[in-house]
């Protein structure tokens, strides 16, 4: 093959991928509209400003735990472990209480293994 052909079937090539990764998209979209359209026509009748209120209502609430919740429990895990101001933690402390705390940018040693009366996180 000439360096003409080669690069001429590297074009060809491409095209058709191109074709092909377009084709899939179309057809995909093109399912998931007539299932969307299909479960409409046979669903339920449709809603009550009031009904819609609260069903829009519960959906923000269930997206605020999922999104939320995880931002509230690091922010305690962080007050938590990063008491602001007080010196890092002793091995007396430690070995009494179980806490593990240090200022932020600094670091806490555990002078031994984290037991059940760690509950920092």
């Amino acid at each position: 093959m000439t360096p003409q052909t080669k690069r001429e079937e590297k074009e060809l090539m491409m095209i058709a991928s191109t074709r092909r990764t377009a084709g899939v998209a179309l057809l995909t979209a093109l399912i998931l509209g007539l299932t969307t359209t299909a479960s409409a026509q046979i669903g339920e009748t449709e809603l009550t400003p009031d009904e819609a209120t609260s069903q829009q209502a519960y959906a923000l609430g269930v997206q605020a735990y999922i999104w939320g919740y995880p931002m509230v429990v690091m922010q305690k895990s962080r007050d938590a472990m990063t008491k602001g101001g007080d010196a890092p933690v002793t091995p007396d402390v430690f070995n009494k209480t179980g806490k593990l705390f240090a200022p932020v940018n600094q670091v806490a040693s555990a002078w031994g293994m984290l037991g059940p009366k760690f509950s920092a996180v």
